[in-house]
């Protein structure tokens, strides 16, 4: 198989691309460009971290991401790479993040040691009819949309609803490679830049 061949989307790549270890900063561009699109602040440094969330007992639900890391803010962000779904599947990606979330905390620390959970999501499907490419959720208040906390942030990346150059630049940048069949290697270069 050639390079040309390989499908970015599959796990095993994009655990690879992520998760190596010299792939820091590729894995910082990626989350950064994810937080510019969302006009969020971005991070220096990151740390990758082991995926699994091991039950604690026989009743639990072990979750695996496909990239899990650690910003130097402490604020821990879980990327998922999904080929296929349907109308549920946000409940799966709270229940992600709720996992990610409460592992935080050891038994008997206090609340303020916990840290905002990132979830970034590249579907290659669509979860719904709506335009968005990219959507960012956090939790406000119905009437006057004040933040509740910034601990809770959960991005929607729509693959099958991307059109080239209507994203900011860097995301958009990442999302041709994500989806363009050809002229890997020229995306690459960008990205590289």
């Amino acid at each position: 198989m050639s390079h040309k061949d390989i499908n970015v989307l599959n796990d095993y790549f994009v655990r690879y691309l992520f998760s190596s270890s010299d792939s820091n900063l590729i894995l910082l561009d990626f989350i950064n460009s994810t937080m510019l699109d969302s006009g969020i602040k971005t991070f220096r440094s990151v740390e990758i971290l082991t995926p699994f969330n091991y039950k604690e007992n026989n009743e639990d639900k072990e979750t695996i991401v496909d990239v899990k890391c650690i910003t130097h803010s402490g604020t821990v962000v879980i990327i998922e790479i999904q080929l296929q779904g349907n109308s549920r599947f946000p409940e799966r990606i709270l229940y992600y993040w709720a996992s990610n979330y409460s592992k935080l905390l050891k038994h008997g620390e206090k609340y303020d040691a916990l840290t905002p959970v990132i979830s970034i999501n590249l579907l290659n499907f669509n979860l719904d009819d709506a335009n968005n490419i990219h959507s960012c959720y956090m939790i406000y208040e119905m009437n006057n949309k004040k933040l509740l906390t910034d601990h809770l942030q959960i991005n929607i990346i729509e693959l099958k609803k991307f059109k080239y150059n209507i994203l900011k630049s860097d995301l958009n940048c990442w999302l041709k490679f994500f989806t363009m069949k050809n002229n890997k290697e020229i995306i690459m270069s960008e990205l590289v830049k």
